[in-house]
């Protein structure tokens, strides 16, 4: 093991390690040495540094911070200028760490015309980053167990080995990106297959790679950017000559969106931000997680076109309307109906007016009235029996029913 590769063997992040491996090797490249026997000449190590730091001069800030960092803890590692003054004075030489480039972060018209060049892989994965806020190194990491589809909305489980920080965490993805990722996964052998061919080396590892998404981060980058290009979003900044719109402009995208309807905390613990991660875990369960995104996931669809409820709305409102003017209608005729045993008491205290009756089958009588709850008529009263209603006396019969009914309507306040 090289002395490049035991300083590295510290760090768990792959993507971490990739960075810093590179910047050492511009290191030895800029000081022209041979890591092999670095340690073992006497060198000027101070004016090393020196070089590497006017080496990258005109190169972005943040760049020139992560290099000077690697470079600072490899020495650092083997004991050379552990307390040196020179890291602090580049540290006030480089104006800040902040990147230069100015950042355009896609709306999701922009998005869904950049991904509409895309290929089906390109769908899933570019879908899968913009709705769940992984870093694309992340989501190029992911085996299918790290994904739970039966769960809603699909949940994702990154392990610390991928992230940037070392810690675990969970996020979610949008159902256009769930179906994406289904599309793709229908395909996932045959690409594979048509990569081995296309390669000279490493053919069996390829052939085996477990992961979802088989392709290293530089295959992803060069999709990204023949779909901006095509789509005319390939602008440059002129500082920089970075891309305006460049793959990592789609972790914004996922923040900008979602914040419009889940809380800051929640967005930044789903992206994997430290400082919120332990606080947002503690607070809240899965579920309650989930129940907070599903509430924004709409805010991210980017392919699909969201439903448009203003219409349904106004339905709903105008059938609310009507079915206000039915329920009056229908209490307007209930209340005739009520009163269609029209009982009263005449100028000389006689009961008069008419009464509804039901003639069952067999000749039987009974008095009707009408049930506003029921909706209809109930039969009350006495069922007069078909003898008495064929009898002579049926009139005085009749009357005395009648008079019962009087009564009856008395007590409950009717009459």
């Amino acid at each position: 093991m090289d002395i490049i590769d035991r300083y590295l063997r510290t760090f768990r992040s792959e993507n971490t390690k990739k960075t810093y491996r590179c910047s050492i090797n511009k290191f030895f490249k800029v000081i022209k040495a041979d890591p092999k026997t670095y340690l073992d000449e006497e060198r000027d190590y101070e004016e090393d540094v020196i070089k590497l730091w006017e080496s990258l001069k005109g190169r972005p800030p943040k760049t020139v911070s992560t290099t000077m960092s690697a470079v600072k803890g490899f020495l650092k590692k083997y004991k050379i200028l552990r307390n040196a003054e020179i890291w602090e004075e580049l540290d006030r030489r480089t104006h800040g760490n902040r990147a230069r480039t100015m950042d355009e972060v896609p709306t999701p018209q922009q998005l869904k015309e950049i991904l509409r060049y895309g290929t089906l892989k390109d769908h899933a994965l570019f879908l899968m980053v913009s709705s769940s806020g992984m870093r694309v190194g992340e989501a190029l990491q992911l085996l299918p167990e790290d994904i739970d589809m039966s769960h809603i909305p699909t949940k994702v489980i990154i392990r610390g080995e991928y992230t940037k920080t070392g810690n675990k965490r969970l996020t979610f993805i949008s159902n256009e990106a769930t179906e994406a990722l289904k599309a793709w996964l229908k395909q996932r052998e045959g690409y594979i297959e048509g990569a081995v061919k296309k390669t000279n080396f490493g053919t069996e590892k390829a052939a085996d790679d477990p992961r979802i998404f088989p392709f290293v981060y530089n295959t992803a980058r060069k999709s990204w950017i023949r779909m901006i290009t095509k789509a005319g979003y390939d602008e440059k900044d002129l500082e920089t000559g970075r891309y305006k719109y460049h793959v990592h402009s789609l972790r914004k995208f996922f923040r900008s969106r979602l914040t419009l309807k889940v809380p800051v905390d929640i967005v930044e613990a789903l992206m994997g931000h430290e400082g919120y991660l332990t606080g947002v875990y503690r607070r809240y369960t899965t579920e309650q997680l989930a129940e907070y995104y599903q509430k924004g996931m709409e805010e991210l669809i980017v392919i699909q076109t969201p439903l448009d409820t203003s219409a349904i709305n106004e339905q709903l409102q105008r059938l609310k309307s009507d079915n206000l003017q039915l329920r009056t209608d229908l209490n307007r005729v209930m209340d005739m109906l009520m009163s269609s045993n029209s009982m009263y008491k005449d100028d000389d205290g006689f009961l008069s007016g008419t009464v509804r009756w039901k003639t069952y089958e067999d000749g039987s009588k009974q008095i009707l009235e009408f049930d506003k709850e029921a909706r209809g008529f109930i039969p009350v009263g006495r069922r007069i029996p078909a003898e008495e209603v064929k009898s002579p006396d049926w009139q005085i019969i009749e009357i005395k029913e009648v008079e019962n009914y009087a009564k009856s309507l008395r007590r409950r306040g009717m009459l």
